[in-house]
């Protein structure tokens, strides 16, 4: 049963126990027993305005089995029920909006990162070739094999096998010898085994096209001494432009590819 699709604590726990072996039978017992209430109390808690207290709420995320997140849902759902005042009930509706926004965005990462095997992702990752053509291959019109050859200037051979295992990760398609991106998402965390060799790849990517920069181009490199407080009100800066930069970029129509690398690094003392 998936709770967050709930929004009466009290109608999950009467269609989990439907759900159960024999239609629930004898579980609002079991649930009483491990509470350490009466099963006339529990149901009346089911049935009627009466409310688990938090403690019972608590318990019963224990026999419910729920992970944290279903727990702290759980729990929140509870206190919506059992607010006394307008401004409490208010704080805990915005809570639960906030614990559905974070499970959106777990599922999202889990699909991303399901969208490929761990074989797979070892391969994508050897070398930024792989999501190069993979992000070109977005482009409204596709792109051809000899545009690839023009655009990132690497060997026939070496694009043809790029391309090969990106059309078997299910990643790209071919139609009439222009290649597109399929609906197959990905993403990859900080905390991915990978993310450094993307990292790396992607900056090596960056330095070998320097000699080549148009007036275009924004190419920025600045060392600096700075306080500690001056760094995070700069990092707050960049966080603010990268979230505009996402906006933009995804209302945006697929011309052409562009790459933006940021490194805002502190050499300060971090035990301080």
């Amino acid at each position: 049963m998936n709770i967050f699709t709930y929004e009466d604590y009290k109608l999950y726990l009467r269609d989990w126990i439907e759900q159960r072996p024999k239609k629930g039978r004898g579980e609002i017992n079991a649930m009483a027993v491990h509470l350490g209430i009466n099963s006339s109390l529990l149901s009346a808690i089911l049935n009627t305005e009466r409310n688990l207290t938090t403690e019972q709420a608590f318990d019963l995320n224990i026999y419910l089995g729920h992970e944290e997140l279903e727990s702290d849902y759980f729990l929140t759902l509870v206190s919506i029920e059992r607010a006394g005042t307008y401004k409490l009930k208010d704080y805990y509706l915005k809570q639960k909006q906030n614990i559905l926004k974070m499970t959106e965005k777990i599922k999202s990462r889990i699909q991303y990162e399901n969208a490929i095997t761990e074989e797979e992702r070892v391969v994508y990752y050897s070398q930024s070739l792989y999501s190069l053509v993979r992000i070109l291959s977005t482009l409204e019109q596709g792109i051809t094999l000899s545009e690839l050859i023009g655009l990132t200037k690497k060997k026939r051979q070496q694009l043809l096998d790029v391309i090969k295992n990106l059309i078997e990760f299910g990643l790209i398609t071919e139609r009439d010898g222009h290649y597109f991106a399929t609906n197959k998402n990905i993403h990859i965390s900080k905390e991915s085994a990978h993310y450094t060799h993307h990292r790396s790849n992607w900056l090596l990517e960056q330095l070998q096209h320097s000699p080549n920069s148009s007036k275009e181009d924004l190419n920025f490199t600045c060392p600096c001494t700075l306080t500690r407080s001056d760094f995070e009100k700069i990092k707050k800066i960049l966080l603010d432009s990268i979230s505009k930069t996402h906006k933009i970029i995804d209302a945006s129509p697929a011309e052409g590819m562009a790459c933006l690398t940021i490194d805002f690094i502190s050499y300060l003392d971090k035990s301080n």
